[in-house]
Formats: structure tokens, C-alpha cells, sequence
């Protein structure tokens, strides 16, 4: 596997398979450029329904269909287990050597995530000392998930004939898309703010630098703030949604006259229609920024002081400039949309309308294919174990 990777220097492919939609994206470096050669999205019917089974076996199909129709090279691929699925926990210790710490961290972690954990289901990462009491501890943080969580994840991935490469936490994938801007010198102690604001809920993820601090999950998101709408119109939730998404693509000056024309088609004065949408949105955005700000808080007095000045979106809603002017508001920060795909050709591949976005919704997808972009050391590195969660 490490000699097909150096060779060609085609990555492997990147799937997020989420709870509206399928996306996959391969990239590969040509010196220093790095481009995409091959990307699909597929999503799902309303049809189908909220049972599982179903979905999961319309999943299998679709990804089948999405690699042969697409130029996919390859069956490895790099996944994410979602923030929802995973246990985060912090745990503060003594300073010892790492090998101590891991050791600790493993003989304790089971009692803190409340399930058995052991081998490749946990990793941690070192947010750096703090002070308890008089003492100076280290803040651990934990990422945990069931076992059984990862075996149904990898028997998915074999129902779809594809291979894990690597099995991401989430929010470490997430965070990827700002980490590797963050190479010079005043970077060192920026302090970033990162909100994914999906269907299910919101993945919060502070950093110092490269280095993480700080991790949340929050189950408010996108589905929340659509059932708010769909009451305050009295619709049911597709309508609801649709009118929410076409809202935002009429607000995004990057798409073309005749597309905006299209997507004005709101019921009534669309005018009237933004404003009864920010007002049923309201009390779950903010809901949702009480959440963020307690977590800045927790921040600022665990590490003295450490406190961001602006905000990063991604996910879905980032695509919504209503949802992240009311996010920017509530909070007092400034606000920026991830554009995670900015610094790639995709001139040889075909996004459809996405590409008249920022993508922003692509945010996981393009953090997990940027796993590769390291040394090549790196590369040949990842192409071990395959089961491990990272972090």
C-alpha cells in the first residue's frame, strides 16, 4: 500500500457518510499542488424514511455506484466516526513521561467514557498544563467509542467492498482544514475556535496553535433549527428545509444571476419569509451559542486568559449567511466560513452547484483526505494499522 500511495501519489479516498448526504473526494500531490481527481455526492431520498436499515442499505448501493462512476482509484478509504458516536471526556493528571501518562490514561478510561474500553477505541490528546489547586496537572482529553461502534463502521465499510486506510475522530478531522494554515511563527498561540454545524448537532473545537485544547459536542444543529421553522410556518420538515436552503442560495452573492433568479422562488415576499425565519431560528441559535460560550468560558479559566477573537464555521449551515450573522451577533465575535477546499486544483473535477458555494459542508470530507498531505514518511506511516481512532 505505501508503495502505490509514494508512487502515484494518490491518496486514498475520503468518505463521510452523513445523515442527509454521502460525500467521497480523493486528492492526489503533484509536486507541490495538490488536486482533486475524482469526487461524488449523493443524497439521500426522503423517500426512504428514517429506519436505519434501510438508509444504510441504500448507503451501500449509492457508494457502489458513486466509485464506478467517478474515477475513484483504489478501495481504501478514510473515514470518520461522528461526534455523536464518540465519548469525549477530560481527565486531569500528574506530569510524568508519556508512557506513564498512556498508561494511566488506559487504566482509567473505561470508568470515565462508563463503557469497557481497550485497545484501538481510545486515544487522547495533551491540551497542555493547568493549574488544580496548588498543583499543576495536565488536561488529558479522551476519545473514546464502543466496540461495537467500529466493528458496524467497518461492517458498512465491507458491505460497500471498501477498505479502511484509517478511522478519524471527527472533530481531529475538522480541525485539519484550519491546522494547516497555521505555519508561521505568530500561529504558535493563536488561539482558533472551530464550529461544524451539522444535521445532528454542533462539533466545538478550541486550539492553541496546532494544538488542541478544548472538545465539545452539542446536539443542537440544522435539524433543530429546521423543525423551528417548520413550526413557525406550519410546514412540515422537507418543506421547511427546502425553503431554508433556498433562502441561503438566493443570500450567496457567488452564485450566477440566472441561479439566483431561480432560487428567489420563496413563498410569498421573500423579505418577509428571511425575517419569520431568523425569528423561529432565534431560540436555537441561541440555545446553541449559550453552549459555545460556556465552553470559551471553561477555556479561558482552565488555560488563564486563553480566549479567541473570531469564529470558524463549517458544515452545512455555515452555508447559511443568516445562521452565521445570528452566530456572530449572539457571541460577540467575528465569524469566518471555512473554505476547505481553496487551496486545491479542482479544475479536472466536477462539484455540480457546490462548486458556486465556499463548500463549506465539505469541511470533514476534505479534512480527512488531507490526512495524507504530510511528509512522506507520514504517508508510508498511516498505511499500518487500520483500525486505529485518531487523534
Amino acid at each position: 500500500m505505501a508503495g502505490m500511495l509514494l508512487g502515484s501519489r494518490t491518496w486514498p479516498i475520503a468518505l463521510d457518510v452523513g445523515t442527509e448526504s454521502i460525500r467521497m473526494l480523493q486528492l492526489a500531490r503533484s509536486g507541490d499542488v495538490i488536486r482533486a481527481v475524482a469526487c461524488a455526492r449523493w443524497g439521500f431520498p426522503d423517500s426512504l424514511g428514517a429506519d436505519a436499515g434501510v438508509r444504510r442499505a441504500a448507503a451501500v448501493e449509492a457508494v457502489g455506484q458513486m466509485v464506478r462512476a467517478n474515477g475513484f482509484k483504489g478501495r481504501r478509504v478514510i473515514t470518520a466516526l461522528p461526534c455523536s458516536a464518540l465519548s469525549i471526556q477530560n481527565l486531569r493528571l500528574a506530569p510524568t513521561s508519556p508512557e506513564q501518562t498512556e498508561r494511566v490514561v488506559r487504566s482509567e478510561a473505561s470508568e470515565r467514557v462508563g463503557f469497557p474500553v481497550s485497545g484501538n477505541q481510545l486515544n487522547y490528546l495533551n491540551a497542555g498544563q493547568v493549574r488544580s489547586g496548588d498543583e499543576v496537572r495536565n488536561e488529558i482529553i479522551l476519545l473514546a467509542a464502543p466496540e461495537e461502534v467500529i466493528q458496524d463502521h467497518l461492517a458498512m465499510l465491507g458491505e460497500m467492498n471498501l477498505e479502511a486506510e484509517y478511522i478519524e475522530a471527527e472533530p481531529i478531522a475538522l480541525f485539519r482544514n484550519l491546522e494547516r494554515y497555521l505555519q508561521r511563527e505568530r500561529d504558535v498561540d493563536a488561539v482558533s475556535v472551530a464550529a461544524d454545524i451539522g444535521v445532528r448537532g454542533t462539533c466545538v473545537v478550541v486550539a492553541r496553535g496546532r494544538d488542541i485544547v478544548f472538545l465539545k459536542f452539542i446536539d443542537i444543529g440544522g435539524r433543530r433549527m429546521t423543525e423551528a421553522v417548520a413550526r413557525q410556518l406550519n410546514l412540515d420538515y422537507q418543506e421547511a428545509r427546502d425553503i431554508r436552503r433556498r433562502l441561503a442560495y438566493s443570500q450567496d452573492t457567488q452564485r450566477d444571476p440566472e441561479r439566483r433568479e431561480e432560487d428567489r422562488a420563496l413563498p410569498g415576499d421573500s423579505t418577509s419569509v428571511e425575517w419569520t425565519i431568523r425569528d423561529a431560528m432565534r431560540t436555537e441559535v441561541e440555545a446553541l451559542c449559550r453552549e459555545i460560550s460556556l465552553c470559551l468560558r471553561y477555556c479561558a479559566v482552565t488555560f488563564r486568559g486563553l480566549r479567541p477573537h473570531r469564529i470558524v464555521l463549517s458544515g452545512g449551515e455555515a452555508r447559511n449567511p443568516l445562521c452565521v450573522e445570528m452566530i456572530s451577533d449572539q457571541l460577540g465575535l467575528e465569524s469566518a466560513v471555512v473554505q476547505p477546499l481553496r487551496s486545491v486544483d479542482t479544475s479536472g473535477v466536477d462539484f455540480g452547484e457546490d462548486r458556486r458555494s465556499m463548500m463549506t459542508d465539505w469541511a470533514l470530507c476534505a479534512g480527512m483526505a488531507f490526512r495524507q498531505a504530510g511528509s512522506a514518511q507520514e504517508e508510508q506511516e498511516s498505511s499500518g494499522d487500520d483500525r486505529r481512532l485518531s487523534a
